[in-house]
């Protein structure tokens, strides 16, 4: 009459043996989640400073070509040697010099019905995108893309950096 008895105790041993090992794999599936998600932010993050330096030399090409002159600024000339002035810039080359701060909702990136990231309408992504052109008055200009990515209150900066030289 005792084996009936052991039998239950060993199920319920084994049922928390079982129970301890399906939470550790639950766990582990939720944070390969979160960093899936993490890198995958980082990711755009990366591409659209890319294309944000991108974009001020292609604008600078531009410029260049139409009347001679290596701006990387078409609201007008470069800022003096020492200064620099912050804008925003979309894939259709426009840009807006009212937003000076990544933090500005200006500077939020939404996506287009076309699929492209924009500062215009659409819809809105927890992406803010700020160029910054530095002057050095040595030939080259310093360009700073910094992208920020808004999560759940947090925020993560992603900044690439390049040099433009008047050839």
């Amino acid at each position: 009459m005792a084996r009936p008895a052991f039998t239950l105790l060993e199920v319920m041993v084994a049922t928390i043996v079982i129970g301890i090992g399906l939470i550790g794999a639950a766990s582990l599936i939720v944070q390969n989640i979160q960093a899936q998600y993490i890198n995958k932010t980082a990711l755009i993050a990366s591409q659209l400073a890319q294309e944000g330096l991108e974009l001020v030399r292609n604008q600078r090409d531009e410029n260049w070509v139409a009347d001679n002159t290596w701006y990387a600024y078409t609201a007008g000339e470069d800022p003096a040697p020492g200064d620099s002035i912050s804008f925003i810039i979309d894939y259709e080359g426009n840009i807006n010099d009212s937003v000076g701060s990544i933090t500005n909702e200006g500077a939020r990136l939404a996506i287009n019905s076309e699929g492209y990231y924009t500062h215009g309408t659409g819809s809105p992504t927890p992406f803010y995108r700020l160029i910054t052109v530095e002057n050095t008055g040595l030939g080259y200009l310093k360009v700073r893309c910094q992208v920020r990515s808004v999560e759940r209150g947090r925020h993560y900066d992603y900044e690439a950096k390049t040099l433009l030289y008047n050839w």
